[in-house]
């Protein structure tokens, strides 16, 4: 017997498939069935000035990364090297997207399964006020989003050599007063509220961690390498021979490996890996309830997720409170240094791989993107064989539902593929 279920609190469109045999679970696969998107096919042929603008598309939740991602690949080819203050409004925009997106999957996605709220409403029925603060925080995120990236989704600022405007210093300093005076305390309430939860599972699971290797040693942001359970790899090396892609049956998406095994990408994994880089008032609290690392359960993600969060805002204040008006916010491409542009980027989700070549046109000729989702989808069905030789029941398809939720996917994301002749 086979049982298929959609997927629950997940972005985009998947399955969860159970075979059966004689009452017992024999085997439990994840199924992507989003619609094919081809992204790698479009972008050929384009100038590399249209490309950013064109992958944010990509994803909704993490359009700022798709686009910083982009941009900096061909920065890195072009020879640019941007202003700092201009490098440091686009940090501030991409922190801004990882407040947004965690807030959207612990308090939507996450807290009903630990909490066994079964949905949002329950669980503000239960815990009204923390919920509350949960969604001023996101409606913040959304406001800082807008005034530094034009609009909240799909951020429409930054371009290769810099960024198209720069928000006044007026509308910064409202941002800044309302974060110091509302938002942070809001989101160290929340952050302790989910800190304190008794049900967060605890079994362990064994991962290989994926990073990047972030250029200025900082905690994981943006580079052009990656670390992988300690050791550092050029990012073009590690995703084009050392990591195996692969076409999985019935499924949209690609899946990931390296010698067979999957790994992990994204909050856990940064966690583990940078916890002493985090800021002090994070550390402090993740030590005040016991939750330093190891975090050895991907359910335990979500106390990654708003350590992260709170350490994203305390950064966020110290830009903000700092802010003043780039001279110049915008340079010209003077040299044509290679004709390959990789770079990697933090995604809420995890390491986010952009490799594109170019022509003497500046054209794309060939591009690849890896995302976080498709990489830890063989990591979730490594977890999911504990499942195996169990009884099948509901209580099994929620279990399933429960562990891919974990992860975050972005299903939508995750479809790339590209048309071969």
């Amino acid at each position: 017997m086979k049982v298929e279920r959609r997927l629950l609190r997940v972005e985009g469109e998947g399955e969860v498939v159970i075979e059966v045999e004689n009452s017992l679970v024999k085997r439990v696969r994840f199924k992507v069935v989003e619609a094919p998107r081809f992204f790698n096919y479009i972008v050929r042929n384009l100038h590399y000035s249209q490309i950013p603008d064109l992958v944010s598309r990509i994803c909704g939740f993490c359009g700022v990364s798709y686009v910083l991602v982009a941009t900096k690949a061909f920065e890195r080819c072009l020879g640019l090297n941007v202003p700092e203050d201009v490098e440091a409004l686009r940090t501030a925009l991409h922190l801004a997207e990882r407040v947004k997106s965690h807030v959207l999957h612990v308090l939507f996605m996450s807290l009903p399964d630990i909490t066994r709220a079964k949905n949002i409403g329950v669980l503000a029925s239960r815990n009204p006020k923390i919920v509350n603060y949960g969604l001023k925080v996101l409606q913040w995120a959304r406001d800082a989003m807008t005034v530094l990236g034009g609009r909240f989704h799909n951020a429409v600022t930054i371009r290769p050599g810099g960024v198209y405007f720069t928000p006044v210093e007026d509308e910064v300093r409202k941002l800044s007063e309302v974060l110091a005076r509302e938002i942070l305390p809001l989101a160290s309430e929340f952050t302790k509220f989910v800190l304190s939860l008794k049900s967060i599972p605890d079994e362990v699971h064994k991962y290989s961690l994926v990073t990047v290797n972030d250029a200025k040693n900082d905690y994981p942001h943006l580079g052009t390498g990656v670390c992988m359970n300690g050791d550092v790899y050029d990012a073009v090396k590690f995703y084009e021979e050392l990591v195996k892609e692969e076409v999985v049956p019935d499924s949209t998406s690609l899946q990931y490996s390296i010698k067979g095994k999957g790994f992990l990408v994204g909050p856990l994994a940064r966690y583990n890996t940078s916890f002493s880089k985090l800021v002090g008032e994070a550390q402090d609290l993740a030590k005040i309830y016991s939750w330093t690392p190891p975090l050895k359960n991907i359910h335990q993600g979500v106390i990654a997720r708003v350590l992260e969060l709170l350490d994203a805002l305390l950064r966020l204040k110290e830009f903000l409170s700092n802010y003043r008006k780039p001279l110049n916010q915008y340079v010209e491409p003077v040299a044509y240094v290679d004709d390959v542009c990789a770079f990697v980027v933090e995604a809420p989700r995890g390491v986010l791989y952009h490799y594109y070549e170019l022509d003497d046109n500046l054209k794309v000729k060939k591009a690849r993107i890896v995302t976080p989702t498709a990489q830890n989808i063989a990591t979730a069905q490594e977890l999911a064989k504990a499942l195996i030789n169990r009884p099948y029941s509901e209580a099994v398809v929620e279990e399933a539902n429960r562990l891919i939720t974990a992860f975050d996917p972005c299903l939508s994301c995750a479809v790339h593929v590209e048309v071969l002749r």
